[in-house]
């Protein structure tokens, strides 16, 4: 009789079967598809992702790491400037799309982790369909194509997962391992190891010498953490992991907190609101169906599989949870727990199917279902045109220069309009004004931005603009401030701005204007 293959040996996995292989080969084709039919390759990496680029950037042309800064997460940064060394683009949005590109092959990737994870919980066909639903998240479709560290975090999570819960005990070890190349793509990852700490103990309890065996985990963890915690510190007198976990507990448990520091119960207060609303959203349109009836079943008849979901679940949720009551307001720290949501929908589906007795017309009715919930918000929520007129009317703003009002979102193109088109022009400027630090703080800018807040009345915006130096104003069809909304809808009643650009002129579906302020005017009409 044949050996089983090495996988299905560790796993306990039938992956390797060919109809199954082929499931989900199909899955994965289609996973890739979906994603390469909404991302835009038009526009450039901004925000975080632009961040990871110019590190990975920073390693290319120099061929080592920076020693002298470092960003927050850089483990990701890493993995794409070994990949950029095997190519040679000519421009720099080539390298900024194969960011994409690796992104969405890795978030794609993931199905089969999900389904070898999925198989401890359910059976094959509904293995296969926990892939397929990962694969058509809109929210991880989305995330992934910003170019940015989640997919390569969730990816490592549920490789992780695999390993612990394999009856293998080398690859139960070598989940702490994984665990620490999660850790330096975010620092979330200690999370990660908290939970699977506590679930190595439970699982070997009744072993002799489980604290022994545990410090052996431990130190594979470490392996890999150490030396990355110790460059940060050595770079920036922090390590950006233990440390950062520590002084934020201590930063917000403070009695007597500092100035605008949420801390207390307050800090718990908005925790617990923003957790809840964020938890909620995140659950449409997809896992909302089936996780709450999952969740009656995980808490049912608890073996130690669905023990390790629980306690993974909740040590999870500290960086998320932490996240909110500061508060940061973004959707995607959730999506850390979307392989655990996706196993706790199959624990309801699994039920409600044999339980209906009409198993694969369910499924064919899941499918069908959430392929069009999936594509529907995402024809709503993502919009390339919009993105490419942001990035036209960017270029303009930065014609030249001038400190104008931060204008959030849309203003995240202004700081790529000044980048050169061409490679060798971007590695001709780090080596000939590069003075210790990166390529990013070496580049000129044409406009500075300035968050303004609400005021009292217009002489004390106009105080704050001489004393910010904002020459320009930037209003929209989307503001903030009241003032702004009434520039932009009576520009008639403010003669000390002059207009400069208005997007509707030049046949923009945004509607943006761009006022200059004549200060002079202003105080002669007063």
């Amino acid at each position: 009789m044949q050996e089983k293959s090495s996988i299905n040996k560790y796993f306990n996995s039938d992956i390797l079967k060919p109809k199954i292989f082929l499931a989900l080969f199909g899955i994965f084709f289609s996973a890739i598809i979906i994603r390469l039919a909404y991302v835009n390759f038009e526009v450039p990496l901004t925000l975080d992702s632009l961040e990871y680029f110019f590190y990975a950037s920073d390693i290319l042309i120099t061929g080592k790491i920076p020693n002298d800064y470092t960003i927050a997460n850089n483990g990701w940064a890493m993995l794409l400037s070994g990949i950029f060394w095997f190519f040679q683009f000519e421009n720099i949005i080539n390298y900024m799309n194969l960011q994409k590109i690796i992104s969405i092959s890795i978030s794609s990737l993931t199905i089969f982790p999900i389904y070898i994870f999925a198989r401890k919980y359910v059976s094959i066909k509904h293995s296969i369909l926990g892939a397929f639903i990962f694969a058509i998240e809109p929210h991880l479709i989305q995330n992934s194509l910003f170019g940015i560290s989640d997919s390569l975090y969730i990816f490592l999570i549920v490789i992780s997962f695999c390993f612990f819960i394999s009856n293998n005990k080398k690859l139960n070890y070598l989940a702490f391992l994984i665990a620490g190349f999660s850790t330096i793509v975010r620092s979330e990852g200690l999370f990660l190891m908290l939970g699977l700490s506590i679930m190595f103990i439970i699982k070997y309890k009744n072993e002799k010498f489980v604290f022994p065996k545990y410090t052996i985990a431990l130190a594979l963890f470490l392996l890999v953490v150490l030396p990355m915690s110790y460059y940060k510190y050595d770079v920036k007198g922090e390590d950006g992991i233990f440390m950062r976990a520590g002084n934020s507990f201590l930063k917000h448990t403070d009695i007597v907190p500092e100035s605008n520091v949420n801390s207390g119960f307050p800090f718990i207060h908005t925790g617990i609101e923003n957790y809840s609303k964020f938890f909620v959203w995140n659950m449409i349109p997809i896992f909302g169906f089936f996780v709450p009836f999952g969740i009656y079943f995980l808490l049912k008849n608890r073996n130690f599989e669905k023990k390790f979901l629980i306690v993974s679940a909740i040590t999870m949720s500290l960086p998320t949870f932490y996240a909110y009551s500061i508060p940061l307001l973004d959707g995607r720290y959730f999506y850390f727990l979307f392989p655990i949501f996706c196993i706790v929908s199959l624990l309801a589906i699994e039920k409600f199917s044999i339980k209906m007795k009409n198993e694969n017309i369910i499924i064919i009715c899941i499918i069908i279902g959430i392929t069009i919930a999936s594509n529907y918000y995402l024809y709503e929520k993502i919009n390339n045109e919009h993105e490419i007129e942001v990035l036209k009317i960017a270029k303009i703003i930065s014609m030249d220069k001038k400190i104008i009002n931060s204008f959030l979102p849309e203003e995240k193109y202004i700081e790529v309009t000044t980048l050169p088109e061409k490679w060798n022009e971007f590695t001709e400027i780090f080596e000939k004004r590069y003075k210790g630090k990166s390529i990013r703080s070496t580049l000129d800018h044409n406009v500075n931005t300035v968050l303004v807040n609400e005021k009292n009345s217009l002489e004390e915006y106009m105080v704050f603009f001489r004393e910010t130096n904002i020459s320009h104003i930037i209003v929209d069809d989307k503001n903030d401030l009241a003032i702004f909304d009434d520039i932009h809808a009576n520009e008639e009643n403010y003669s000390f701005l002059i207009k400069e650009f208005d997007s509707k002129e030049e046949n923009f579906s945004y509607h943006l204007k761009i006022f200059k302020i004549d200060f002079e005017n202003f105080e002669e009409g007063k």
